[in-house]
């Protein structure tokens, strides 16, 4: 198991201990070993969340699962929205910078 597949699944178990646990017993998994255990507590703990109505934390779990597998970390408030927040700033920015000068052209 790599170590972003290690960090997800324990963010995942101080979030949700109960339903963690679910999991892993669903699984039949005593401890953490390869990525096909990883995958399959991930898949149980969607499961799990599913059957008691929390779709949208399900989905943020198979998301977070499926990056682990690709070795990223992307884990909810995990900043993906802060850099997105920052894009967004420098747009506008950018924009107020091109209009004042267009309005100072104008007026010369």
């Amino acid at each position: 198991m790599t170590p972003v597949q290690l960090a997800t699944l324990n963010y995942w178990k101080q979030k949700y201990p109960a339903q963690f646990a679910q999991a892993l017993a669903a699984s039949g998994v005593a401890g953490f070993g390869q990525t096909s255990t990883f995958n399959d507590i991930m898949s149980n703990l969607t499961s799990v969340l599913t059957s008691y109505g929390q779709y949208r934390v399900a989905s943020q779990i198979a998301d977070s699962g499926n990056a682990a597998n690709r070795n990223v970390l992307a884990l909810p408030g995990s900043g993906t929205t802060g850099t997105t927040n920052w894009i967004l700033y420098g747009g506008i920015a950018l924009v107020a910078l091109v209009a004042i000068g267009i309005f100072m052209k104008k007026r010369k």
